[in-house]
């Protein structure tokens, strides 16, 4: 996601994994100078399923950025979250 000098976004992204599943999701968000972002990842994760997620989040020069991760996780399943967050991205 890309957003702009003073430009407003919201993006959802859910995945789902079935039993057993693996699957490995990347979210990259790009803020410009005086943007703003609300970002919420939802995951969901049936038993044994296995997840990666990573999120990066590049914030200009007065930039806000709102994120929510929620991973939903059923028996023997397993998730990895990173998140890294820079006010720079040039």
């Amino acid at each position: 996601m890309y957003i702009g000098k003073g430009g407003v976004a919201t993006l959802t992204a859910n995945m789902y994994i079935g039993n057993g599943g693996v699957a490995t999701l990347t979210v990259n968000v790009y803020i410009g100078n005086e943007g703003v972002a609300t970002l919420t990842v939802n995951v969901y994760i049936g038993n044994g399923g296995l997840a990666t997620l990573t999120v990066n989040v590049y914030i200009g020069n007065g930039g806000v950025a709102t994120l929510t991760v929620n991973v939903y996780i059923g028996n023997g399943g397993v998730a990895t979250l990173t998140v890294n967050l820079s006010t720079r991205w040039w």
